[in-house]
Order: C-alpha cells, then sequence, then structure tokens
C-alpha cells in the first residue's frame, strides 16, 4: 500500500537462493528468516513520529548541520513539499556521518577498493550534499563527527574510543583528491570520475566471470552437496603435524560437479578426503601442496587446497585438494598424504613472524596500529597495517630489532585450541603472568595457521621494505631464514663497500659511487640499513660532487693559461687564426672559460681547441669564431671540418660551437683538416 499514512513495521525476509551470474536461484545450504525492525523504525512508533528523521535519535546530528552550513532547519519534508531538495540533504548528510563514524570505529577506512572504496563513495555523497544544497563550507563535514559521539556514544563506547581518529580520517580524505588536483591546477569531476569507476567494475565483474567459468571452485552449494549425501568433515588435525598419513577419498569434484572417478575428467579435479595432513589457504597463508599415492601407485600432484564450510555455527569445513592426476582416481580409495615439507617449513616462520611484526609495530608506533591483512608464502610475508604517513628509517630499524631480539631469544611459541566462545572470552594483546618467578608477557593473537615451536628456529629476520598502499595503510615485507640471512649478508657486504669507498679519492672515488648507486637502489636487504646506507652515499656523493667543481675550476684555469699562451704565440707568429690542443678531458666549461679568456686578450682571433679523454675513448673539439668574422667562417662549419674526421657531431652559434668524435686516434689529422678550413677560409679575404 503506498500511503504516507501506513508505516511498514516489521519487515520479514527469507533468506533461501543465491542468484547465479545467469540468473539462475541454486538454493543455500541454510536457510534463514531476517527481520527488518531497525532501532529507528521502533524510536518513531514509541515518539509517534512519521518517520525515521523526526526522531530525536537524528535531532541532535540536524542541529550540529545547521550549525555548521548555517542552511534553514530541517523540516521533514519530502518530496515536492522539499522545496530544494534541502531536507534530504539533511537526510543524507545525517546518514551518511553515522554510516563514517561507525565503520571507522570499527577499523575501515575510505580508500580505493572494496569496502573501502565504497565508504569514500559514501563520504563524496556526503560532502556533496551539504555543500552543493546546504551551502556548507569546504571542510565542513569532520565537524559532525562529535554529534555522532554525543547521541551514540553512551551506548557504542568504541565511537568515543575512536572520536579522534575518525575526524582526522575523516578531515584527510574530504579534500585529498581535491587538493592534488588543484595542486596542478586541475578541476575534479566527480560526476565523470564516478561513472568511469562504475564502468571499470563493470569491466572487472565481466572478467572475473570470465575466469570463474574455467576454474574450479568450492562454494556452497559443493559443500551442502557434501553435507546432504553424508559425507563427514574433513579432519584436519595432522595438518600440524610432520608426518605423512592415511587417507580416504571421499568425495571428487570436476569441472562440471561431483563424479565418482577422476577419469576422463577434463582440467584439474578435487579430492575431498577424510583426513588431511595438508593446509588449506586461508587467514593469509599459502594453501601446501604436495602429493596423494594410491595403493595401486597413482599419483596426485596437489597444487591447491580450499577449505569449504556450511554457513552455520555448528558446521565445521571440508577440505578440497585441487590438483592433477596420473590415473584414475576413485571414491572410496586409500591414499598416503605426502606434504611438501621443504615448503611447509619455510611457511613457519614466516607466519609466526607476521605475529611478531604486528607485535613490534604497536610496540613502536602505539596501539593504533591494526591489520589490514597479510599473506605467508614460503620466500616472504607481507603484512598491511593501519598508519597515518611514512614510518621513517629510525622506527623501522627498532621495530626490526625487536624481531631480531625475538629471534635470538629463543622464546617458546604456546599454542591451544579452544572453543569459538572460550576464545570470544580471551583480549588478544600484550598478557602478564604475576605468578611467574620473572613476572613474563605473552603476546596473544588469534590464529588458526602452522607456526615454529620457538622463535630460534626462524634463524634470521629482516625487514626490507616499506611503502604506502592506500591512505592510511601501509605495508611491510619482511623474510626469514635463509632469505634473511642473504639481506643481512648482502647488507653487510655494501656497507663494507661503503667504508672501503670512503677512503677512495678523485676518479677512483667517482666510479665507485657511481656503482654503489645501481647496486644499493635494488638490493633486498633490511629496509633501514637501505636508508642508512643511502644517507652514506649521499655524504660520498657530496664529496664526488665537490671533487668535480674543484676539478672544473682547474681545468678552467688550466685550459685560460694554455690557451692564452698558445694565443699569444699565434699573435706573435702573425698567424691569423689558432689551433690549439687543451688537456682539459671532455670539459666544454673549461674550453668555454678559456675562449672568453683569449677574446679579451685577442678579439679578433678565431681559434678551435682540441681535448681528449683516454678513458672515456673520445675527443672533444670547440670552435671560436670573433662576431665580425662569423658570417663568412661559421663557427659550425669549422668544428664540422673536425668532426667529419673524429667521426663525431657536435653544433652551436654561429660564434661558438663545440662536439665530440669517438674516433680519437685521428686527432692529429682532425686539427690538420681544421687548419685547411682556416686557411681556405682566410685565402679568399
Amino acid at each position: 500500500m503506498d500511503d504516507p499514512n501506513v508505516l511498514e513495521i516489521w519487515n520479514l525476509v527469507f533468506i533461501q537462493f543465491n542468484r547465479e551470474p545467469d540468473s539462475s536461484l541454486k538454493s543455500l545450504p541454510a536457510k534463514h528468516v531476517d527481520t527488518g525492525m531497525g532501532m529507528e523504525r521502533v524510536t518513531s512508533i514509541l515518539q509517534d513520529k512519521i518517520s525515521n528523521y523526526a526522531t530525536d535519535v537524528f535531532a541532535p546530528i540536524f542541529a550540529q548541520i545547521q550549525k555548521v552550513t548555517g542552511a534553514e532547519p530541517y523540516t521533514d519534508k519530502v518530496g515536492s513539499e522539499d522545496v530544494g531538495g534541502r531536507d534530504m540533504a539533511y537526510r543524507v548528510v545525517a546518514d551518511h556521518i553515522r554510516t563514517l563514524c561507525f565503520a571507522i570505529a570499527d577499523g575501515a577506512r575510505p580508500g580505493s577498493e572494496g569496502r573501502d572504496y565504497v565508504l569514500r563513495r559514501v563520504l563524496r555523497r556526503g560532502v556533496r550534499y551539504g555543500q552543493d544544497t546546504l551551502k556548507a563550507p569546504a571542510g565542513f563535514f569532520h565537524g559532525l563527527v562529535d554529534s555522532v559521539v554525543a547521541s551514540m556514544g553512551h551506548f557504542y563506547p568504541e565511537l568515543v574510543k575512536a572520536r579522534d581518529y575518525i575526524v582526522e580520517v575523516i578531515s584527510q580524505d574530504q579534500h585529498a583528491d581535491q587538493l592534488m588536483a588543484e595542486e596542478q591546477g586541475l578541476e575534479v569531476s566527480i560526476d565523470g570520475f564516478n561513472k568511469c569507476m562504475d564502468q571499470q567494475r563493470e569491466r572487472s565483474r565481466a572478467g572475473a566471470k570470465s575466469t570463474a567459468a574455467t576454474s574450479l571452485k568450492f562454494q556452497a552449494e559443493a559443500t551442502a552437496h557434501l553435507q546432504n549425501t553424508g559425507v563427514g568433515r574433513t579432519q584436519d588435525a595432522p595438518k600440524y603435524q610432520d608426518k605423512d598419513i592415511e587417507s580416504k577419498v571421499m568425495a571428487i569434484l570436476s569441472s562440471t560437479g561431483f563424479v565418482n572417478s577422476s577419469e576422463g575428467c577434463e582440467g584439474p579435479v578435487g579430492l575431498v578426503l577424510d583426513s588431511t595432513n595438508f593446509y588449506a589457504e586461508q587467514g593469509g597463508q599459502v594453501a601446501d601442496v604436495g602429493s596423494f599415492t594410491s595403493s595401486s601407485g597413482r599419483t596426485f600432484e596437489v597444487q591447491d587446497t580450499q577449505v569449504g564450510s556450511f554457513y552455520v555455527p555448528v558446521a565445521a569445513g571440508y577440505v578440497l585438494h585441487i590438483g592433477q592426476a596420473d590415473g584414475a582416481f576413485t571414491v572410496g580409495d586409500k591414499v598416503v598424504c605426502q606434504r611438501d615439507q621443504q615448503r611447509r617449513q619455510r611457511i613457519l616462520p614466516n607466519h609466526t613472524f607476521t605475529h611478531v611484526l604486528n607485535y613490534a609495530l604497536r610496540e613502536v608506533l602505539g596501539d593504533a596500529v591494526h591489520q589490514k591483512g597479510s599473506i605467508v608464502l614460503p620466500d616472504k610475508l607481507r603484512f598491511d597495517f593501519s598508519h597515518n604517513g611514512v614510518i621513517d628509517a629510525q622506527k623501522l630499524g627498532d621495530v626490526e630489532g625487536i624481531c631480531r631480539q625475538s629471534v635470538q631469544q629463543e622464546q617458546q611459541i604456546y599454542s591451544k585450541e579452544v572453543s569459538l566462545e572460550e576464545a570470544q572470552k580471551i583480549n588478544e594483546g600484550l598478557l602478564s603472568n604475576p605468578t611467574a618467578d620473572s613476572n613474563r608477557q605473552f603476546s596473544v593473537e588469534f590464529c588458526g595457521g602452522t607456526h615454529l615451536k620457538k622463535t630460534t628456529d626462524a634463524g634470521a629476520f629482516a625487514l626490507i621494505s616499506e611503502e604506502g598502499i592506500a591512505k592510511g595503510i601501509r605495508r611491510l615485507v619482511a623474510v626469514t631464514g635463509k632469505e634473511a640471512a642473504a639481506a643481512i649478508k648482502e647488507g653487510e657486504g655494501l656497507a663494507n663497500q661503503l667504508a672501503a669507498a670512503q677512503k677512495l679519492h678523485g676518479q677512483q672515488l667517482e666510479t665507485e659511487v657511481a656503482a654503489l648507486k645501481q647496486t644499493i637502489d635494488p638490493a633486498t636487504i633490511s629496509a633501514a640499513q637501505k636508508a642508512a646506507l643511502r644517507d652514506q652515499l649521499a655524504s660520498l656523493q657530496k664529496r664526488v660532487l665537490e671533487g668535480q667543481k674543484k676539478a672544473a675550476a682547474a681545468n678552467k684555469q688550466r685550459a685560460t693559461q694554455a690557451a692564452v699562451a698558445d694565443a699569444d704565440k699565434a699573435v706573435t707568429a702573425g698567424q691569423r687564426f689558432g689551433i690549439m690542443r687543451v688537456d682539459v678531458g671532455l670539459d666544454p666549461k673549461a674550453l668555454l672559460e678559456a675562449w672568453n679568456a683569449i677574446q679579451k686578450q685577442h678579439p679578433k682571433l678565431p681559434v678551435i681547441m682540441f681535448s681528449t679523454d683516454e678513458g672515456k675513448g673520445k675527443a672533444l673539439a670547440y670552435t671560436g669564431v670573433p662576431a665580425d668574422l662569423a658570417k663568412r667562417m661559421p663557427a659550425g662549419e669549422w668544428l664540422k671540418a673536425a668532426l667529419d674526421v673524429l667521426g663525431g657531431k657536435g653544433g652551436g652559434k654561429p660564434t661558438n660551437a663545440q662536439g665530440q668524435g669517438p674516433h680519437i686516434h685521428k686527432l692529429s689529422e682532425a686539427m690538420n683538416a681544421a687548419k685547411a678550413h682556416a686557411d681556405l677560409i682566410m685565402s679568399s679575404q
């Protein structure tokens, strides 16, 4: 019934099907009834208000919106009665600031992907309605946070605790894109941006559907089939053990569905066993790989391991082992599960030190650090976390130091499997044991991954990079074991090279600094150490620059003295031009200085000067011609006569030109060619 006087209080939603990409409906393994009676709706009934927005739930927020925007008060009008859409704007702004406050307090924040991008859209829409319709000043949005905290904080204390952080995040993000654009003299078209993003998401969805059609997926429908056919859950406790196990094939999944045998199946197939010692990819840790061997000698190469579950609290998961079969496997076959133990042993320290790294970050940067993602691979670990701004080298070194200290101290790692109910009563973080002999401290975190028994088994630790991946999100990459040992060794080697370079001078120092620059930047070493090495290298580069400046000054002085002396001799001998060799390497500025000095002493004398660099295998030629002679004897043409012999090219002005050539062994021939050219020009006067 479409009547404003009729209010829907309670709307029941029966969650029963999943709509597939082809629009078909498939039954969900678990079915629910969702009740739609929200707090605002109940409040409107109790307060006898026609809409949720007319209740005291929104009144404090509307009052603050009016205060910061200067707009007319909210009147709870809709449709054609809401002239100019003012009340609509009030509702949008209020709804959006509430959404953002709760989401940010829960650990999300505006960003460029996934749920973070949804929040960024919410923020931009709220800002747009406030500024376009309510004529709010720029930067107004974070000024509404306190109204939400004041009205909701008593019931949701996390809002009070996170108040400053919420203000900071909203304040930064509401300006970021526009400010960056304005700095470049550009104007942001939000509507155009949103349209492009929508198009990109459609392309992404299309690509995902195409990929999904050719891959093996272990989803709700598959796990429901296993449950309905009486297949028991996979016993995966052996994944924490370091040995092969015997198991039994309970189900086989192909690209077309469940089959009794893998014979004739195209592409990869998945085996569900009654028990497994393989870890299924979850919690950031990659899946185990390895092989199964049947009693008849057939092998199955496990390339991936996935876990599926029933989406109901009481059900455990099934584990699907995806791979290629060498021969047919049939439901009921007995197999020996052989996990790639070498690979697992490389994964263990990386997962354990993901937790150690998390602890170290909170120790150095504070409790505002929250994990935003991680991946644990055999050769490295990656850890994403919330933090505003770049982490300086000193703090990176402190974080790395805590992790390395953990390796050295042989700290025991304890684990205990508990029920979900019991786990929820435990506070993650730093706990102490006052009954112990030395009041030992323990870092407690929830995890289902595989770990070391003690920290010394990691062998070594190196934090190799730090970067920002989104606004307020930083990413660290670290290595353990042999990869960390290699990074430490390489870092020590570079440090020794830099120390040795400190003793060098002149061209040797310049050559070594150039080589170190090429080596240090791409090196896989400690990020803190790399920053320190770059600082040392910068100091050496400064020395090189100072040496180059001194050498250039000496070159100019030497070139000037030698060139002026040769010019004096030429004029004394009655020569009409000068051809001279000045040894200043490939320094055209020195020859320019010499030409300027010659012009002062002998303003009518054209000259061509040559210099060589044996190490670089090149010759430099420089011509200087007085202005009143430049039309008849352009400097470029005179230069070309010499460079044609030297195999090079050059250019410049009619009064001066320069160039280089590789045929350094033809220098005498080039000087003769320059003399012949000048003789020809001068003889025609």
